[in-house]
């Protein structure tokens, strides 16, 4: 590539990412329709560089919204390399992010750092191949983090794919490569999905309200996988729960006709 061409595609890129900073707000207030899950920092220990204690994820499909709650406690170096910084992938096209809180446990104390200042960041990797798909990544350096540190933070996606309509899917893992103390995974609809549990997913407790159906997944003390890299790549060793709205195949081809 041309240096003007390339020099050219840099300076886009970085008036782009400026122009969407608006797109990553700072709320202190949560969304509420979420269920408030409280973290447990009893002391840990483990042999691991970090370990997570909890991976709350909450999604609305009535709302559009996405609920994301994280708590990593860091053991070493290592760990605290790894954690120093906080990353959300969205597509500004239809999305925006809220961040909720940002809070370091150290000990009996309680940091609460700034939920602001996030850098957003364009990372094409299919660049070289003429693809663009058009994701940011918002970014926010954690300044004077130590060992045994916990680093606990909450954020919202806001908008779905409009390309979708009023389908909905979503999918999530049930355990990780490291031991996690809690998972809570939450799906809030207004009509039922079609669910598939793999690899023996643990199966959702369900809650009606009237047209409101809320799938609940509350998971604790997940053991680690240690997966088999000698299996095909097509092979998925994880627990996964995949939710659709859609019926079958039918209605997948009836909805890729309106696009193709």
């Amino acid at each position: 590539m041309p240096k003007t061409s390339l020099l050219s595609t840099f300076l886009l890129v970085f008036i782009t990412c400026n122009a969407y900073t608006q797109k990553v707000t700072s709320n202190k207030a949560e969304p509420n329709w979420i269920s408030k899950i409280e973290l447990d920092t009893s002391s840990n220990t483990d042999n691991s560089p970090y370990k997570y204690l909890l991976a709350d994820r909450q999604y609305n499909g009535i709302l559009k919204q996405n609920f994301y709650h994280s708590a990593i406690q860091l053991f070493n170096s290592e760990g605290v390399q790894e954690f120093s910084s906080i990353s959300i992938d969205f597509d500004p096209s239809y999305q925006s992010v809220t961040i909720h809180k940002i809070a370091i446990h150290r000990g009996d104390d309680i940091q609460h750092r700034a939920t602001t200042d996030f850098k957003i960041l364009q990372r094409e990797t299919d660049l070289h191949r003429a693809l663009y798909d058009g994701y940011l990544t918002a970014v926010k350096e954690l300044k004077d983090i130590r060992a045994g540190d916990i680093i606990e933070y909450s954020y919202t996606v806001n908008g779905y794919n409009p390309i979708y309509g009023k389908d909905r899917f979503f999918e999530f893992y049930q355990n990780y490569e490291i031991p996690v103390e809690r998972i809570y995974h939450s799906v809030i609809m207004d009509n039922e999905f079609k669910v598939n549990y793999i690899n023996d997913a643990k199966k959702a407790t369900i809650n009606r309200n009237g047209k409101i159906i809320k799938y609940i997944w509350d998971l604790k003390n997940v053991e680690a996988i240690y997966e088999d890299y000698t299996a095909p790549s097509w092979v998925d060793q994880y627990q996964l729960v995949q939710l659709t709205t859609m019926d079958n195949w039918e209605d997948v081809v009836s909805w890729a006709q309106g696009i193709y």
